[in-house]
């Protein structure tokens, strides 16, 4: 068993279905849950508020492992790699709009499934079938003036809404109370 309380929530959910405390485990549960729902949606640069990612939490193993590929990479482009990366593994899925102001519609696939950036987006986006998530990612933001830069400053935004998002979920659970 962990620690602190706050690594215990932090557990996954395997640790914490074989925790013996069934209190602990029930406000692992209403977390998850609530973590879950939370996502943002970010604008994709360069095409005027038409394309975007629904992106959500990622565990914290999952972080680790992005960062730890960052430091072992000796490769010009890894700030591109670890932001791409981080987008990649957030995204839940890419949002469309006909207009700027319109309403945001889901793109699915041919069994209306919601689309990734994978390798089903790649299929619809008429990519070569060997393409990456990583290249997904890159061709959306073609788009953009500076495309790398552009994908930093989206995997920036990322970042800073998910550094509240634990907090505002610990506020809201503490309101349940």
């Amino acid at each position: 068993m962990s620690d602190t309380w706050q690594d215990a929530l932090n557990d996954s959910p395997a640790e914490a279905a074989a925790s013996d405390n069934p209190l602990l485990s029930m406000i692992r549960e209403q977390r998850a849950r609530k973590l879950g729902r939370n996502t943002v949606d970010v604008e994709v640069p360069g095409y005027g508020g038409r394309l975007l990612l629904r992106l959500g939490p990622i565990d914290g193993r999952q972080l680790a492992s992005i960062l730890e590929r960052r430091e072992r990479s000796q490769n010009p482009e890894r700030d591109f790699a670890v932001n791409a990366d981080l987008l990649i593994a957030a995204c839940r899925e890419v949002l469309r709009r006909e207009t700027r102001s319109g309403p945001l519609a889901v793109v699915v696939d041919d069994e209306d499934e919601p689309v990734r950036v994978d390798d089903r987006l790649a299929r619809m986006l008429q990519l070569p079938e060997t393409t990456r998530a990583r290249e997904v990612l890159a061709y959306l933001f073609e788009a953009a003036n500076v495309p790398e830069m552009a994908v930093g400053i989206v995997a920036a935004r990322y970042l800073e809404w998910a550094e509240g998002s634990d907090e505002d979920v610990d506020e809201e659970l503490l309101g349940e109370s």
